[in-house]
């Protein structure tokens, strides 16, 4: 009986391939630890939820995560580093990107980008310390001109804020300490003209606010009056 010597070649180069075919997900190694390709599924369902490797309970490199639906919708994808680190990306059911950025221990850290919907540019780029914001958060109009400077600390808006129209000219500024406007308030028409000044105290209007047309005073109001009459102060008999 002659033998097809190409028929033997061609099995032999097949074999490791389907060896890999059959081989069996969602496994666990000695100590009862995810390990290898997994694959989740939706309680009750034959839905996919999310699939990826594990190294001996870890993961690693990139997840990929689904929505509760039958069309396979990539809602997220995760690239894990190995040290505790995963470089994120959020999806909407247009494929487009709502946000990215690295989220280490459950917690984003660094520079988060998020995106206006539908679109693919970016709406506000934002530093994250221990999912806190941290640094200036970015505001971008739709065409990429920056619309918003806001700084933050620990969280909470602190230090002079910044507007800007489409244009890219600066029409309001304002102070924040702690999350609260305080001191300067200041708004701008389009040819820089100083429109609004006033102060602000615990996020209110405080003393004197003075109004401008084309450069010229033209109005004053004391926040501190209701009618022409000044508040009456609270005082113990």
């Amino acid at each position: 009986m002659k033998i097809n010597k190409q028929l033997i070649a061609f099995s032999i180069f097949m074999l490791p391939l389907i060896g890999q075919a059959q081989e069996k997900l969602n496994q666990l190694d000695a100590k009862g630890e995810r390990h290898g390709l997994w694959k989740g599924h939706y309680d009750d369902s034959k839905l996919l939820r999310y699939e990826g490797n594990f190294d001996h309970g870890k993961e690693k490199g990139l997840f990929t995560y689904y929505a509760n639906s039958d069309k396979k919708i990539v809602m997220a994808t995760r690239d894990f580093n190995g040290t505790g680190g995963a470089y994120t990306i959020f999806y909407d059911e247009n494929k487009l990107k709502v946000s990215e950025g690295n989220i280490v221990n459950k917690l984003r850290q660094g520079i988060w980008k998020y995106y206006h919907k539908g679109l693919k540019t970016v709406m506000s780029t934002e530093n994250y310390v221990n999912d806190k914001l941290e640094g200036i958060r970015k505001v971008y109009y739709t065409n990429g001109t920056l619309g918003e400077e806001i700084p933050y600390k620990n969280g909470l808006k602190d230090g002079l804020s910044k507007k800007y129209n489409k244009d890219g000219k600066l029409i309001e500024e304002m102070v924040f300490v702690a999350g609260q406007m305080q001191g300067s308030y200041k708004v701008y028409d389009e040819f820089g003209n100083l429109v609004i000044s006033g102060n602000f105290k615990d996020d209110k209007k405080k003393g004197i606010w003075k109004y401008y047309q084309s450069g010229k005073l033209v109005r004053e109001m004391n926040a501190d009056t209701i009618n022409g009459y000044k508040k009456p102060s609270l005082q113990k008999k």
